[in-house]
């Protein structure tokens, strides 16, 4: 899935959005498998990507990214808090692993893939206190897009890097 995000962050609390994959139906937006906004949540089946990477001035220039059994904290991209439009994508792979790029660009992979024997349903959560945190043209599919170099992104860098050629 891909979603173009405008998030303007004025404060370093209480101003994040978060979206991804997760196991379950059309009513898991409320689920409690969402807890932490701002600092993605590692449920079992979650793939998913959080902007800022956590609560406090610390975090506030970060994002987090998450499966179960790998989270990783990256530096955002500069200028995200401007508010200016970033294309996000959030893809689960064909072998379970999930990649996210941002601007048409791979940041991460995971190393351990989820399981694939499970519906998955998109989800994205979020809390805009006294700024607005958008995401507008989100694009939902199924397989995987060949628009974009994914081998180019090492999963076994620990902080999900970019091979550089």
């Amino acid at each position: 899935m891909e979603g173009t995000l405008r998030l303007p962050v004025r404060e370093a609390n209480h101003q994040a959005i978060q979206f991804g994959f997760t196991s379950g139906g059309p009513t898991m937006a409320t689920s409690d498998s969402i807890r932490r906004l701002g600092d993605v949540d590692t449920s079992p089946d979650m793939c998913a990507v959080g902007f800022p990477g956590g609560e406090g001035a610390e975090l506030v220039d970060s994002l987090s990214v998450a499966t179960a059994s790998n989270r990783v904290r990256l530096n955002a991209p500069s200028n995200w808090r401007s508010g200016r439009p970033m294309t996000v994508r959030v893809q689960l792979f064909e072998d379970g692993r999930c990649g996210v790029a941002i601007d048409g660009r791979p940041v991460w992979m995971s190393r351990t893939p989820l399981s694939l024997s499970v519906p998955r349903a998109v989800f994205f959560v979020g809390n805009s206190a006294r700024t607005d945190m958008t995401i507008g043209a989100l694009d939902a599919w199924q397989g995987v897009k060949t628009d974009m170099d994914w081998s180019a992104v090492d999963p076994l860098l620990p902080r999900g890097g970019v091979k550089r050629r």
